[in-house]
């Protein structure tokens, strides 16, 4: 098994089209990818909305784990349950607090 890792991605409200094509890449070489924490700046539902998209062509399982700045706003369960519509075929996992 594959697995493509990345964390500190700091998707905000001006981050479309920036990491599409990194993640095509991603999906291209592997067979899960993990997205680890500090995923937006500032935890805003936006700024999940926007990596939602980023995200949205992904063909393989993704797995998704909250870090410190999601909660930074404190509208986690709003990024949480925009970043996993089970149509987009991966999971989001918390923290642990």
């Amino acid at each position: 098994m594959r697995i493509a890792a990345i964390a500190d991605i700091h998707c905000n409200t001006t981050s479309h089209d920036l990491v599409r094509s990194l993640f095509a890449q991603m999906a291209q070489r592997a067979d899960i990818v993990l997205l680890c924490g500090d995923l937006v700046d500032y935890g805003l539902p936006e700024e999940a909305a926007v990596l939602a998209k980023e995200i949205s062509s992904l063909k393989i399982p993704t797995l998704a784990v909250l870090g410190n700045h999601e909660y930074e706003s404190g509208k986690e369960d709003e990024v949480r349950r925009i970043l996993t519509v089970p149509a987009r075929r991966y999971s989001m996992a918390m923290r642990a607090k």
